[in-house]
């Protein structure tokens, strides 16, 4: 999937670099549905009936699209980072 010049794989590598998105898998993940705010991956809105992974590190709230979820989970795995 590409967003512009970007794949989807570097906006959401970027964002890890830059801080955006957490360095630490969360104790709790929660399931759900958007309601239009943006995913903190890609930034597109989160849309009803597109399922959503939400979660809280260090006291900042997480809401991600399930494909940028499992890119951004992946990341954490490809770094070393992931401790379930």
């Amino acid at each position: 999937m590409s967003i512009g010049n970007f794949r989807l794989i570097d906006l959401i590598r970027q964002k890890f670099d830059a801080g955006d998105l957490p360095r630490e898998h969360p104790d709790k993940i929660f399931g759900g549905y958007g309601f239009g705010d943006a995913c903190s991956g890609c930034g597109d809105p989160l849309g009803r009936g597109q399922g959503v992974f939400e979660f809280e590190v260090g006291g900042q709230d997480y809401r991600l699209h399930t494909g940028c979820y499992g890119l951004w989970e992946g990341e954490l795995i490809r770094r070393g980072l992931f401790k379930p």
